[in-house]
């Protein structure tokens, strides 16, 4: 199944078409066990901490993309005459992280034919570059925008959910 990312955050919205490497979620948390003095086994077990990661590769190495996982912020010089028009992106000296609402979407085949969508949604995120650029001749392979998604809890009470996957079962 492909998952095609869509990025919402409190202004714009990105779409963002091409991943060059599969989309990889860990899921993981954090148990405490309840122990008693009459029993070697733990009587009860609780989570203590929950974290969501998820993974991939732009396949475009594109400024804007390149702003989005490091926080940064493009600037357009027009040029003029003989001067060349270019997008400049100054990165770092920044604490302050943007939320984001991240959503995937994917299609899953259905044994007569049909195409439902699956959606991955997070309802409240950072992004941060998430590797190493690398830029090299000798390579066959092209340069991507890795990014790591960082889930963080929802602060409404109506969402309570770190994630929510959605199963169409028919198209509207």
């Amino acid at each position: 199944m492909t998952l095609i990312p869509f990025i919402y955050n409190n202004i714009s919205s990105y779409s963002i078409r091409l991943n060059k490497e599969p989309l990889t979620c860990l899921y993981e948390d954090e148990r405490s066990d309840i122990n008693v003095e009459e029993n070697l086994a733990s009587v009860f077990r609780y989570k203590t901490s929950e974290t969501l990661t998820i993974e991939t590769v732009l396949a475009e190495l594109d400024v804007d993309y390149m702003a989005l996982a490091t926080e940064g912020t493009v600037s357009v010089d027009a040029g003029a005459g003989a001067l060349i028009a270019y997008d400049e992106l100054p990165v770092g000296n920044r604490s302050l992280l943007t939320m984001y609402q991240f959503g995937f979407e994917g299609i899953q085949p259905q044994s007569d034919g049909a195409l439902w969508p699956v959606r991955f949604l997070v309802w409240r995120a950072n992004i941060k570059l998430g590797g190493e650029l690398s830029f090299s001749k000798r390579e066959d392979d092209y340069t991507g925008v890795p990014i790591t998604i960082e889930a963080l809890a929802p602060t409404d009470l109506a969402a309570d959910k770190l994630f929510t996957i959605q199963q169409m079962k028919s198209i509207a």
